[in-house]
Formats: structure tokens, sequence, C-alpha cells
């Protein structure tokens, strides 16, 4: 109970300051700016899944801009992914080895529309802790060809399988904005989009 109670105190120590310093922050800023990203599943989460299976991850590079509402403010983003994945034997859960494992060759990206809100404190003039929540539109490119593999048979040519137009999902984000001059930002950000991600970015801001 000493615990529970503890750590309330901390967190309205933290809160209610920040909240307060939310007051101050300049509205109606528009800024511009890079971003690049590194983007993963990891192994314990495709183990859920896949008992064979080959890793996945991504590096992206895009520009981003964002408008100033005070206490948060709206990011957009495009970038472009490109993803690692070897060729390989893939194998679900519980399915037959023998007949059920399937051969992929992968040479596939993504291009990545995203817009989200983001609040923001500014805790100290040069410090700002964010949390975000969006929405994203991954656009895939190139092509996956996938093979059934059955034992004791030739392996087949990998057949070119149709990829989806547009791929929806949710971007959750946390991370930290620095500030070296105020119209100058750096950020670290590390968050859930096509799985998790760190990224990095510097954006340059101005009075509209």
């Amino acid at each position: 109970m000493k615990l529970r109670s503890i750590s309330i105190i901390l967190a309205l120590c933290i809160i209610v300051p920040a909240l307060a310093a939310a007051d101050s922050l300049e509205e109606n800023r528009m800024g511009v700016g890079a971003r690049i990203g590194y983007s993963f599943i990891p192994n314990m989460f495709m183990n859920m899944g896949f008992e064979e299976y080959q890793s996945l991850n991504a590096t992206s590079l895009g520009v981003q801009g964002l408008y100033g509402f005070g206490a948060f403010d709206l990011v957009f983003g495009l970038d472009n992914y490109w993803l690692t994945m070897d060729d390989g034997e893939w194998l679900q859960n519980g399915m037959d080895e023998d007949e059920d494992t399937y051969y992929v060759e992968s040479d596939f990206g993504l291009v990545n529309l995203d817009s989200s809100i983001v609040w923001k404190w500014r805790v100290h003039p040069a410090v700002e802790p964010v949390a975000g929540i969006g929405l994203a539109l991954g656009f895939p490119y190139g092509s996956i060809d996938v093979d059934r593999y059955h034992e004791g048979e030739p392996r087949n040519k990998p057949e070119e399988k149709q990829m989806p137009g547009v791929i929806p999902t949710i971007k959750l984000q946390t991370g930290c904005r620095f500030y070296p001059s105020p119209d100058f930002m750096l950020s670290l950000d590390l968050g859930v989009q096509y799985g998790f991600f760190l990224g990095a970015g510097a954006v340059y801001s101005f009075d509209i």
C-alpha cells in the first residue's frame, strides 16, 4: 500500500508541473524536417505463430511536417521502408512440416503515409517528452514469391503472390525532443507501427 501511495505521489509530481508548463508552449508554429527509423518484429512474437520463419526488419527514411497547437502537435510524415527478409522456409505452429512448409523469396518495400497527434510537455526550455497516437497507411511495392514444399517432390519455381494495395495500421509512439535552439529540434522516438520501431529526426520550425 505504501509503495502504491509513493507511486501516485511521484506521478503527480511529474504530471502536474508538466501540464502547467504546457500552457506556455508556443502555438501557430510550423516545422519541416527529416527522420530515419529502424523497425523490427521480435522473435518472441514470431514464435507465437511460426515454427520456422525468417527475421523481419526494415530501415526507413522520410520527411515530416508538424503544426503546433500549444499542448499538442499535428505531425505528418512520408517515408520509404526498405524491408529486409532473407529467402527461406516458413511453417506455422502445429502444421505438418512435410506438407505445409512454404519457401518464400522476397524483394519488396513500403511507402508510408502517417498522421499523428503528439502531446508534449516542455519540462525544460531544451527538453520536451512526447507521446502520440496516429494512423498510418502503407503502400507495398516489389514482389513476394512463394512455393509450397512437399516432402519427396522436386521444389517448384516460387509463384509471385499478389500483395495488398494498402496496409492500414495504428501508430503509437513516445520519446523526447531536444532544442539546441528555439527554432531547431532533434527527436528520439520509439513505438509501434508495422512492428516495433526506433527513430530519430530533425525539424526546423518557424512562425506562420
